[in-house]
């Protein structure tokens, strides 16, 4: 039927002197609407008809960058031939099930973007011989492109997803956002040099592993908000230069130690339920010129979940805002504040007990660098008072 119609479409054009429409060579497929590529939406369409598809289109000179199959039937997906796409986004297949771990290679040298959204059948073990990590180490050799993930049934990053060494410059971002992520494996993004954002959120995400963000430099974003992150392991984020980790809206329990070490950028853990923070939990050196910022309110957090020195961090604002602190035990903060004089606190709506524990905190040095402490007890904020009003020791 497809051969039909171009011959059809020939002898129209030698009877009436045109040029038949690269829709028609191009059929049951149509160009995009801006003529950049090759449009299959809502059509009847296999692998094999695909294959002629890109063929004609290679015969008509057609230079289409992008290419888009949506809302098909499609089962399978095997190779584009020997065309070559900028651009490729496969969204909204119900039946697809099955991708080639070479499908991209004919386009390695150029790709730009891969979108993979709304696949609902494909999982980690249906992704071809290789397995997708395989197939974009094998693309990312050649080109810098991103990569999104939505709304799928991918259900892990395993332990080095992306170990080829070309891979780390290459790589511009990647999205795996509402599939099935239970878990992020060991040196999964390390080394990425030049990756700008990753973001693995709104999903089932359960646990981070150690290394998982390893060594990358330049990163603009981590984010993994909207999760079920209940375990990450120590050393998860390690060696990092990143403009903000967003963990929030997660359900993690335990900031193990080295959680953050040698990281240097902004964290958002609000909206978890946090009960211990350990030692050098946050092993941290900002060199930057402005303080970073650690979001550690809304957490349910109490003043002995918070171990020894938890915060060796410099040039930064801790918020404790809006948790269920009676104290701000010495060790920890006054050596916190000790190691920068641009350390501050923000601990506004807790529920301060404020004893002869906290007569620390109306040093000079200290007083004006904690902010919003409240004293229950009192009625009054904590600048209010002297030390004579904070005898007795509550025990």
């Amino acid at each position: 039927m497809l051969k039909m119609k171009g011959i059809l479409c020939i002898l129209i054009s030698l009877y009436i002197g045109s040029i038949c429409a690269l829709n028609e060579y191009l059929y049951p497929c149509t160009n995009t609407p801006d003529n950049s590529g090759i449009l299959c939406d809502g059509v009847h369409i296999n692998d094999n008809s695909l294959k002629y598809v890109y063929k004609n289109a290679i015969n008509r000179q057609n230079n289409a960058s992008n290419l888009i199959i949506s809302n098909t039937e499609l089962m399978r997906l095997e190779s584009f031939g020997n065309y070559v796409f900028k651009n490729i986004t496969i969204i909204d297949n119900s039946k697809l099930e099955y991708i080639n771990a070479n499908l991209f290679n004919s386009s390695k040298h150029v790709l730009k973007a891969v979108i993979l959204k709304g696949n609902m059948k494909l999982t980690n073990e249906d992704l071809g011989t290789g397995t997708l990590f395989n197939m974009l180490n094998e693309a990312s050799s050649y080109s810098r492109f991103d990569i999104h993930i939505e709304n799928s049934m991918l259900g892990l990053v395993p332990d080095n997803a992306f170990v080829n060494k070309e891979v780390n410059t290459k790589f511009s971002g990647i999205a795996l956002k509402t599939n099935k992520m239970m878990s992020i494996g060991k040196y999964a993004f390390s080394k990425l040099s030049n990756i700008s954002f990753i973001n693995v959120t709104h999903d089932e995400l359960g646990l981070v592993d150690a290394y998982a963000f390893d060594n990358i430099n330049n990163l603009n974003t981590i984010d993994l908000s909207f999760n079920k992150i209940k375990d990450v392991s120590s050393y998860a984020f390690n060696e990092l230069n990143v403009n903000s980790i967003d963990l929030s809206n997660n359900e993690i329990l335990v900031l193990p130690q080295y959680l953050f070490n040698n990281v240097d950028g902004n964290i958002n853990l609000k909206f978890n339920k946090i009960k211990t923070i350990a030692e050098f939990a946050f092993n941290m050196d900002n060199t930057r010129v402005h303080p970073i910022r650690i979001d550690l309110s809304e957490l349910g957090l109490m003043s002995d979940g918070i171990t020894g020195n938890a915060f060796n961090v410099s040039n930064a604002i801790i918020n404790l805002q809006s948790n269920s602190l009676e104290s701000l035990p010495q060790q920890t903060f006054e050596t916190f504040l000790n190691l920068n004089p641009n350390n501050q606190l923000e601990v506004e709506n807790n529920q301060f007990e404020c004893d002869c524990h906290m007569k620390w905190v109306l040093n000079q040095t200290y007083i004006n660098r904690i902010n919003g402490l409240f004293c229950h007890s009192h009625g009054v904020y904590i600048k209010m008072l002297t030390e004579p009003d904070l005898n007795p020791c509550v025990v």
